[in-house]
């Protein structure tokens, strides 16, 4: 009886439960697409977890790394670990014909940044953690993203200063694999060689600024062994310990935030 009174309905409104039926396909259709985007995101994702990060694990601090957190680090890592160190901050840069002035990433980094992963350059090409850098070995060199050339209208070989120091734009970021979700559109990234960083006058009391060291690991290492020991044996709590497992991660939640948003 109660089928016979459902299809009696359905015939008497057949346009109604045509537009109720497709609205409620579309919407089951679009719930799915969305899932399968998020799952394949996070799976390409973990897949390049070494690429965001550049290496596999990194120790970073909004203070300086002292030696000795250094020595622990390198004790229980092993002494066949590569390493280098970077720093992270935001600045201005500006252009003195222009009298104007952008906020930009600044990455200092060393020769052998980064482990995994590469930039492409407009000029250069690929550029690899074995690959000599223009930039690194005490000339005041950069690295620009290519929207930044629009906003100051520079072109590769002008001149711009950051901080106390004038630099030279050596060339153009194309591609960069460590550039992820997490603070990608805050502002354009531009790199320059750490041991250029002093001169710039950026680095003093009261800056912020990111000081980190990255470690390559062994093939056969627990990454995430390793890093709850160095974890729990350092005392300082303003020292972050963090794997290419969770840098991963952490980029995973914001599409779980945004698929979320959507979903909605």
């Amino acid at each position: 009886m109660i089928s016979r009174f459902i299809w009696r309905e359905l015939r008497n409104s057949y346009r109604f439960s045509l537009l109720f039926v497709l609205n409620l396909s579309i919407g089951l259709f679009g719930f799915i697409m969305l899932d399968a985007f998020k799952r394949s995101f996070q799976d390409v994702l973990y897949s390049a977890s070494k690429q965001l990060l550049s290496a596999d694990m990194r120790i970073s601090a909004r203070r300086p790394i002292t030696e000795d957190e250094k020595q622990l680090a390198m004790n229980i890592l092993g002494p066949k670990t590569e390493h280098y160190q970077g720093y992270t901050l935001y600045s201005m840069v500006n252009v003195a014909e222009q009298n104007e002035s952008r906020l930009v990433e600044v990455k200092a980094i060393e020769a052998n940044f980064p482990f995994y992963g590469s930039l492409r350059l407009r000029q250069a090409g690929q550029v690899f953690g074995n690959t000599d850098k223009a930039i690194v070995g005490g000339t005041y060199r950069a690295w620009l993203a290519p929207e930044l050339l629009v906003q100051m209208q520079l072109e590769i070989g002008d001149t711009f200063e950051l901080g106390e120091t004038q630099f030279i734009v050596d060339d153009v970021i194309e591609e960069d694999s460590s550039m992820g979700w997490m603070g990608a559109a805050l502002a354009p990234r531009i790199y320059i060689g750490l041991d250029a960083i002093e001169a710039t006058g950026l680095v003093k009391e009261g800056s912020t600024v990111w000081r980190a060291i990255y470690y390559k690991l062994d093939a056969n290492q627990d990454v995430e062994a390793l890093r709850d020991e160095l974890f729990n044996r350092f005392a300082s709590p303003a020292l972050r310990v963090t794997s290419h497992i969770q840098a991963s991660q952490q980029n995973a939640r914001m599409i779980n935030y945004l698929s979320d948003y959507l979903g909605l």
